[in-house]
């Protein structure tokens, strides 16, 4: 799957394994981030007496987003045995 996106002309191995290795990591991220700023969209949207500050919010939405980013790990990341 790869291939499509780096075709081996444009990044050598090295470079090629590195970014095949960290892009479930970043997807991860990108999934992450997106719950917290959909949390934190609903947060400044709500009237003025908010319940609890921003800084809980954003962990919140870290926790929505949590069990999805969980099965990304369980799907791309291969587990090793020694």
């Amino acid at each position: 799957w790869s291939g499509l996106f780096l075709p081996q002309q444009c990044l050598g191995y090295n470079l090629r394994l590195l970014a095949i290795a960290l892009s479930p990591v970043a997807f991860i991220a990108l999934l992450m981030a997106a719950g917290i700023s959909l949390r934190l969209y609903r947060w400044r949207a709500a009237p003025a007496p908010r319940a609890r500050p921003w800084i809980a919010e954003a962990a919140l939405g870290v926790l929505d987003l949590t069990p999805a980013g969980l099965v990304l790990i369980f799907c791309f990341v291969p587990s090793i045995s020694a």
